[in-house]
């Protein structure tokens, strides 16, 4: 009897594993993720954002050369500005549609890296423009 109990639980537990193993296997063609550009079949497509922009001068944002006073972290630097631009001559800039993990207080993972990142950028930069998002700072 306690032979057909222990065959019966590793039966079980073989089972489990096998619907657990078949469950988490992911379908993509019935997986989805909103926000993503996406093609037949469950290819998704990468789209290069980023080498769509380009700084139009011609238009009516606010624009300025700046150098950079502090790196802070990946997606927050503070900039010398003309001291017509802010009173005290800096500009306390956090950059649209980017969003990276904190570096300072709280250091959350990858923080420190994304930091590195945007401050190796702006250090290579040759000049630095930098655009608000509608006409006044």
């Amino acid at each position: 009897m306690k032979n057909l109990l222990k065959r019966i639980s590793l039966l079980l537990i073989v089972l489990v594993v096998l619907v657990s193993a078949f469950a988490c296997e992911k379908n993509p063609e019935q997986s989805s993720t909103s926000g993503n550009n996406s093609t037949g079949g469950g290819q998704q497509q990468l789209v290069d954002y980023v080498s769509q922009l380009k700084l139009d001068m011609q238009s009516s944002t606010a624009k300025q050369e700046v150098t950079v006073k502090l790196y802070i972290d990946g997606d927050t630097t503070h900039f010398n500005v003309p001291t017509s631009l802010m009173e005290n001559g800096i500009l306390k800039a956090r950059y649209l549609a980017i969003n990276t993990p904190e570096s300072t207080g709280k250091i959350e993972p990858y923080g420190k890296t994304a930091s590195a990142f945007t401050r190796e950028k702006l250090e290579k930069a040759v000049s630095i423009i930098i655009e608000s998002d509608g006409a006044t700072w």
